[in-house]
């Protein structure tokens, strides 16, 4: 399996979201479980995010928090807000590492 986030709101905390690794578990309660299995499942786990996109210091804790879990990700940035010229960069470094 392969995932990739660009630019995913769903890691800033809301009124109807918890975010960040709380979104995580919502979603699949066993990720953080066995992070060894976890990694052995994942091919990729991907977030992508422009520098000047107000989701980036979300993101950039929970990419902290995925490593201190000891899960596999790659975490990018790319300059620019959230906008088609960041998600161009971020599916051409995606295809890039699905397709190797």
């Amino acid at each position: 399996a392969s995932i990739a986030l660009m630019s995913s709101g769903q890691f800033r905390p809301s009124a109807t979201s918890p975010g960040g690794i709380a979104a995580i578990e919502g979603i699949a309660p066993d990720f953080f479980a066995d992070p060894v299995a976890t990694n052995r499942k994942l091919k990729l786990l991907m977030f992508t995010c422009g520098t000047e996109d107000p989701r980036i210091d979300a993101l950039k804790a929970t990419w902290a928090d995925l490593g201190t879990r000891k899960i596999n990700h790659v975490a990018r940035t790319y300059p620019g807000e959230h906008e088609w010229r960041v998600w161009r960069h971020s599916l051409v470094d995606m295809a890039q590492l699905l397709f190797k």
